[in-house]
């Protein structure tokens, strides 16, 4: 068994989406569900997560992602990179490996890799 079930409770707890696209709102929507405070990092978002920005407490900062973008948002305890771009995703990844922030990646495949993953809740 390579991942071990568990709950989290992330209340309150600063949690970052990388993407704009429909998987990284769908992650996105599970942090709301959960109760964190969510930032989206994406330099352009579509329907579903304009839907999270205008009726939830969540954050845009509109700019793809990098070292600089990190260090204008609180250090977040949890990642999910959407990005859309395989490339970015890996520099997330490597940004998060890096300092010790759990991430799940999700790939253009729906692939996910990572720290942790989602599971059908």
């Amino acid at each position: 068994m390579e991942h071990l079930p568990v709950s989290i409770n992330i209340k309150d707890k600063h949690c970052l989406v990388i993407g704009g696209g429909e998987i990284a709102a769908r992650k996105a929507g599970l942090f709301i569900k959960a109760g964190a405070i969510v930032t989206v990092i994406a330099p352009k978002i579509e329907a579903e997560m304009k839907h999270h920005l205008s009726h939830c407490n969540v954050v845009w900062d509109v700019d793809t992602f990098s070292a600089e973008a990190m260090s204008h948002i609180p250090t977040p305890k949890y990642v999910v990179s959407a990005a859309g771009d395989d490339a970015v995703n890996q520099a997330v990844y490597r940004y998060c490996q890096q300092h010790n922030i759990p991430v799940n990646v999700v790939e253009r495949t729906e692939t996910e890799y990572g720290d942790f993953i989602f599971s059908d809740l």
